[in-house]
């Protein structure tokens, strides 16, 4: 069952089920109970287990805290975890941590910059990003954040979409400043499940580079289409 947050005991008839420490010790388990906060709105996982009972008894949760059921209305920072980097069509893994990955792993630290160690991929760059559910999204982009210049974006075309293949016409474009402060991507709000950046340029002309220390996107839960 879901809930907001774990409670303080739980009981079957009159018997106190033990509070087990993580899905493996339930899975082992033949009775007792776990909360696991990391889904979007937390599951309670409970074995009963067997009962020879002859009437009706009362599973009871002690403390509980359900979810509240409220609609999201605002856009608010869309959580990562389970994001993933479907495609990029370049990155630097031989002369530094250039990972298309980094652009998606919750830290500014790391960046993802295109091939330079060998023959440079020329422009476009792209990168295809799956949110791992459907929102109404608005992405922001972060520049590298090492002190370095090249890669910053340019030109750009930003896409969303249901699928990771088809994309349709891009929902915005524009050219970034050579500045190394976060820049958002203005569009009204278009639901998907898929993001894609597609640079044309680098900002500060420096070369056929693209880098970006994070992308982070603010959106809400959107339904199915």
């Amino acid at each position: 069952m879901h809930a907001a947050a774990a409670p303080s005991g739980f009981t079957v008839g009159t018997t106190v089920l033990t509070k087990l420490a993580g899905k493996a010790a339930y899975d082992d388990a033949n009775t007792g109970w776990y909360f696991d906060p990391a889904d979007r709105v937390g599951t309670l996982w409970i074995k009963a287990g067997n009962h020879a009972v002859s009437s009706a008894f009362n599973v009871t949760a002690t403390g509980l805290t359900l979810p509240t059921g409220t609609a999201e209305t605002t856009n608010g920072p869309i959580p990562q975890a389970n994001w993933r980097v479907v495609s990029a069509d370049s990155q630097e893994t031989a002369a530094e941590n250039g990972a298309a990955a980094n652009a998606v792993d919750g830290s500014s630290g790391t960046l993802w910059h295109t091939r330079l160690s060998t023959t440079a991929t020329p422009l476009p760059h792209e990168i295809r990003i799956d949110l791992g559910a459907r929102y109404g999204v608005g992405p922001t982009w972060l520049p590298r954040r090492d002190g370095g210049v090249n890669g910053r974006i340019g030109a750009y075309e930003s896409y969303v979409s249901d699928s990771a293949s088809t994309w349709g016409s891009p929902v915005a474009t524009g050219t970034f400043a050579d500045t190394p402060t976060a820049i958002p991507v203005n569009f009204p709000a278009k639901s998907g499940r898929y993001l894609r950046l597609r640079v044309l340029s680098e900002a500060g002309n420096c070369g056929p580079w693209t880098g970006a220390a994070e992308l982070t996107a603010t959106g809400v839960s959107a339904p199915s289409p």
